[in-house]
């Protein structure tokens, strides 16, 4: 930095007297300091202290050529005298200033020609003249009687103090260096602000479009289901986990059961669908679908799984089928092994029911028929839901409609299937057994056989 850039950038003559120039720096580098202090990211702090350091060497400079300053070379030391480009900016950047500065120095050393007053109007005897220019007190002006011709005229006023001149300097310069550390205060902080809402919207865009697929994923995906938050697909049908135990293909996995039995509603819209014929006992949307074969259930099932994939409602590689006898036992609490076929362990688990082990069922155990056991309400089925779930929150796996099975009664892979859980047609206590199996001709319908469906990954067993 030059010595002319010095009293350039602190906005001096090159002459100023020591005493001004200490004046000038302490208040720009008070400015500085506060615009600096109250930065609000390290990149503009570091822009001020930039500032501050060239007004330091400014000052520097300045007092080392003051004449007869009180400051001698140990206490000041001398900068370097090369020309500093950030100054030239700040000058160029100002260069209006400057000019302004020029022309009031060069006004205060020439006296004002005072300009010539018109001539007092002519007035009647009575009447005073009325003053060319009104003014309301101050020191500033001539009395009338002063004057001796009854107007009043303002006071010229004498040449500018060389003090004024100075003082009048160093405010504009302060003005213009405040405004000069304001813009490059704001330009910053405007670029950065910019910088960070771009990053914050773009971050928020990526929050956003994960939560999108996230939530997706969990429409579609029965694996996020648990019992208080159950899957459910596009008829409104809710599936919970069933984890198998006890051997089988499933076994350790977990299967999504259908909380409720097959209900009107779901099979009306595949009966009407694939125009299938099928005997609606019509006793409500939300009771069971019976007078269904295992035939019926199994098509309903494909149906079921091709209209959800289609309708991007289920995840790719899951599918809907009806439950396998062992996954049912599972369901129903009962802790039997995959081994044997249905036949060879239906009822061979005594005393043990699908709402316990007291004999005769309590009250609200489920739609039964009522002679030997609590009566219900319900002459036939029963809506979805009327009695209490079982601990994995399944409803009616005992009771309202008998359910088909995957499995053939006798084993291999043809023959009647099984039906598990009794129906409100039912009274026996050897029906009513959790572990009781009944079979059927898969063709077979009847008004108290209905089914309940499952969805899982793969091939699912």
């Amino acid at each position: 930095m030059t010595r002319d850039q010095a009293f350039q950038l602190l906005g001096l003559p090159a002459a100023a007297e020591a005493a001004a120039i200490g004046q000038k720096y302490a208040d720009l580098k008070a400015g500085l300091a506060a615009a600096h202090a109250a930065a609000p990211t390290p990149g503009l702090k570091a822009k001020h202290q930039q500032a501050m350091n060239q007004m330091d060497e400014a000052f520097r400079m300045a007092m080392a050529a003051a004449p007869n300053h009180p400051l001698t070379a140990p206490h000041i030391s001398e900068p370097s005298a090369a020309a500093d480009p950030r100054v030239d900016e700040i000058i160029r950047q100002n260069q209006e200033l400057m000019e302004e500065l020029r022309m009031l120095r060069q006004a205060a050393s020439q006296p004002p020609v005072p300009k010539p007053l018109p001539a007092a109007r002519p007035t009647a005897p009575d009447v005073p003249a009325a003053p060319d220019v009104l003014v309301v007190g101050g020191p500033e002006m001539d009395s009338a009687a002063a004057s001796g011709d009854g107007l009043v005229r303002p006071r010229i006023p004498g040449p500018i103090p060389r003090r004024a001149l100075i003082a009048a300097a160093a405010g504009l310069a302060v003005l213009a260096a405040g405004g000069i550390a304001w813009k490059m205060a704001a330009d910053q902080n405007a670029a950065e602000k910019s910088a960070a809402d771009a990053k914050a919207a773009g971050t928020k865009a990526a929050a956003d479009k994960a939560a999108e697929a996230d939530a997706s994923d969990r429409r579609r995906n029965p694996d996020w289901a648990t019992k208080g938050a159950p899957f459910v697909n596009g008829p409104g049908m809710k599936f919970v986990p069933v984890t198998i135990s006890g051997g089988g293909p499933t076994d350790g996995k977990r299967v999504f059961f259908s909380i409720w039995e097959t209900r009107e509603q779901d099979y009306a819209a595949f009966a009407t669908a694939t125009k299938r014929s099928w005997d609606n006992a019509k006793a409500g949307d939300t009771h069971p679908a019976v007078n269904v074969s295992w035939e019926d259930a199994t098509a309903f099932c494909q149906w079921l799984t091709t209209a959800e994939q289609t309708a991007g409602r289920l995840k790719a590689g899951w599918s809907y089928r009806l439950p396998s006898d062992h996954e049912w036992s599972c369901a129903v609490g009962l802790k039997e092994r995959a081994d044997g076929t249905p036949s060879e362990k239906s009822g061979t688990i005594r005393g043990v029911y699908p709402w316990g082990e007291a004999w005769p069922p309590p009250k609200g155990a489920g739609n039964y028929y009522g002679s030997t056991v609590p009566a219900d309400k319900f002459a036939t089925t029963s809506p979805a839901g009327s009695f209490d779930a079982n601990p994995p929150g399944l409803f009616d796996l005992g009771g309202n409609a008998w359910e088909w099975c995957q499995d053939p009664y006798s084993g291999g892979n043809s023959g009647s299937r099984v039906l598990r859980g009794g129906s409100w047609g039912n009274n026996d206590q050897s029906y009513l057994l959790s572990s009781r199996r009944n079979c059927y001709d898969p063709g077979y319908r009847y008004n108290y056989y209905g089914f309940r469906v499952v969805v899982v990954a793969g091939s699912g067993g």
